[in-house]
């Protein structure tokens, strides 16, 4: 449900073939569904994706419509750990070797994530 006037803190990059072009970043659950990425302030961003993460504020409103295109409906905010780029070499990992509990997620740019919530 959309709640009047939300604002989040919505992790962007940018587009491979245009510099000058922000793109959402979204994640997938470990089930594989994928789902648009949101905190409530910038130090929850920071302390899941780190203080390089570049970010910019939305509306949930304006971020469900940007989602929808996408064919995503959900909206996980606040996770946790929102993890790095994922390689062919590195879901090669065993089990043991991946962080419990994680979910593989792919931001709107193309680049992979993982994204764990609390």
């Amino acid at each position: 449900m959309d709640i009047p006037h939300q604002h989040y803190f919505v992790p962007v990059g940018v587009a491979v073939d245009a510099a000058d072009t922000l793109v959402i970043r979204t994640g997938c659950r470990p089930r594989g569904a994928r789902v648009g990425i949101a905190f409530t302030g910038p130090d929850r961003l920071v302390a899941a994706m780190g203080p390089r993460q570049q970010w910019t504020r939305l509306s949930e409103s304006a971020l469900r419509e940007m989602l929808r295109p996408l064919g995503i409906d959900d909206i996980q905010v606040d996770p946790i750990l929102v993890g790095p780029r994922i390689t062919p070499a590195s879901a090669r990992l065993s089990r043991r070797e991946r962080v419990p509990g994680g979910a593989v997620g792919e931001p709107a740019s193309g680049d992979r994530a993982t994204a764990m919530s609390g």
